[in-house]
């Protein structure tokens, strides 16, 4: 292949690439849905409305990194952390929920 067909067939598959409708859900579209999520629900039963649990026996939520929220649920969720209540809560969470209620929670 010559040097000129080269990058005429980069420059093709570029432009293809970048015409491709985005994927990647926006930070407002997943704080929006993990808003929106039943699961807010729940862990305002022990974290409070806000994050903030008003008791020593769970942990304030509010405004911890979002990175931290999300690396704690998974590890729930797959057994490396353990926590009875915790590990029942996060098994039913997707990587979506997830992403969305640390978002949510680390932006109050």
């Amino acid at each position: 292949m010559t040097l000129f067909k080269s990058i005429a067939w980069a420059t093709c598959a570029s432009a293809a690439l970048l015409a491709l409708p985005s994927t990647a859900e926006t930070d407002a579209e997943l704080l929006t849905y993990g808003s929106n999520q039943a699961y807010v629900q729940k862990c305002m039963a022990c974290h409070g409305e806000e994050g903030l649990s008003g008791t020593s026996q769970y942990p304030n939520i509010k405004g911890q990194k979002a990175m931290y929220i999300e690396a704690q649920l998974k590890a729930y969720r797959a057994g490396e952390r353990l926590n009875k209540l915790m590990q029942s809560q996060a098994v039913a969470l997707d990587d979506r929920t997830i992403k969305a209620l640390a978002m949510y929670y680390s932006s109050r």
